[in-house]
């Protein structure tokens, strides 16, 4: 069966290459590659000696010993880089709106209930209600770009039901809210006999991972996904241990979805429903690479593994799908400009529209695609 999807990787690749080079990532463009832990090395050494080929992780992270490089002051994962080594927006001019004229209002605390619709499928207005003061006002528009997550831009359109939308917007086939998306994933912990051998980490996350079983003859279904060094968030949780982690992107079936509840919140707003589960594949694609990551740290030397329980049953984060991208409005939400079918001016610009979650991280994926997206808007308008 063809599959409805019209974004290909020539349609992004100019944007992937803007984005990675304004991040400064590790490992492309001349950027220095980020140095191996010393976790990253045993693992790197026991992937070679299982015939696995480890990398390099492509960090938005400067290496230590260069301009303003990383300073390991920590065993960074969520933490706010203190010398913004790490790369953020505002820090390596990402939000570049030079080519837009005009000014941006900010309105905090205010929630979009819906989009109001003139007959000629036309959005006129958004219907929003500010929490705080418990009031509700109305908001004309000349456009409305939604990117609000696979859930909340989903739900924005499911809430906004009328006469001209009796359904939802974009939701005359039922595909708005489904083929809900996450990541499959998975932690292993391996502990060293001597645990003075492993002191605290200090520095990233991961350094080394690898993408030998990202399709794979021996994998169910022969797609697999990632197994990536996880140190703790904590420097001294790591004292004599080696975490890895495999991810992968679960399969898109149409029941996992969002959906509106019929009980409403204090605010006469409807509940989010979401329906849920994993497939037998996605069940046995994870263990798959649980295995491989095992054998790894067998290999390393570890005299314990623990496998930490899968957590996949209630989802992760990386959200995707509800708002499919495609050429065909039976088969799809939005356009390859991320426009809703039917409609001149509803545009989806998140991770909603991305109909398969990937197995790996997919933050350059939607910053690059998102951008493509919006000056696709920008040459149109212009």
């Amino acid at each position: 069966m063809e599959i409805d999807w019209p974004i290909s990787l020539l349609d992004l690749e100019p944007f992937y290459s803007e984005i990675e080079s304004l991040l400064e990532i590790s490992g492309t463009y001349g950027f220095q590659p980020y140095p191996a832990s010393q976790r990253g090395l045993l693992i790197s050494n026991a992937m070679r000696e299982l015939g696995i080929t480890p990398k390099s992780v492509p960090l938005a992270i400067r290496p230590p010993k260069t301009t303003n490089g990383c300073i390991e002051c920590s065993s960074c994962n969520h933490l706010v880089c203190p010398t913004n080594a790490k790369a953020n927006i505002l820090a390596k001019s990402v939000l570049d709106d030079s080519a837009f004229p005009g000014s941006i209002s900010v309105l905090y605390g205010c929630f979009v209930n819906s989009i109001e619709l003139r007959s000629d499928c036309h959005a006129e207005a958004l219907e929003c209600y500010v929490p705080l003061s418990s009031q509700r006002i109305r908001i004309p528009v000349k456009a409305v770009i939604v990117c609000a997550n696979a859930i909340q831009s989903a739900a924005l359109m499911l809430r906004s039901k009328s006469r001209h939308a009796p359904t939802g917007i974009g939701n005359d086939s039922d595909l708005v809210g489904r083929g809900l998306s996450f990541k499959i994933s998975g932690y292993s912990v391996g502990y060293v006999k001597n645990p003075a051998a492993l002191p605290a980490h200090w520095g990233p996350h991961a350094t080394v991972y690898t993408d030998d079983f990202y399709e794979h003859p021996g994998v169910p279904c022969r797609f697999g996904g990632l197994i990536y060094e996880a140190n703790l968030d904590s420097p001294g949780e790591n004292i004599g241990r080696v975490r890895l982690h495999y991810i992968a992107g679960e399969e898109p079936w149409s029941h996992n979805r969002v959906m509106l509840d019929s009980a409403i919140d204090p605010h006469g707003i409807p509940y989010i429903r979401i329906a849920y589960k994993n497939s037998e594949n996605d069940r046995a694609r994870i263990s798959f690479l649980a295995n491989r990551a095992e054998d790894t740290l067998r290999r390393l030397g570890a005299s314990c593994i623990e496998r930490m329980p899968f957590s996949r049953g209630k989802g992760s984060s990386h959200l995707h799908g509800t708002m499919r991208a495609g050429s065909f409005p039976k088969t799809s939400v939005v356009d390859h400009c991320g426009k809703i079918h039917g409609l001149t001016n509803i545009y989806v610009m998140d991770g909603s529209v991305m109909n398969f979650a990937g197995n790996s991280h997919p933050t350059h994926t939607i910053m690059a695609n998102a951008k493509r997206m919006a000056l696709s808007l920008a040459e149109k308008e212009n």
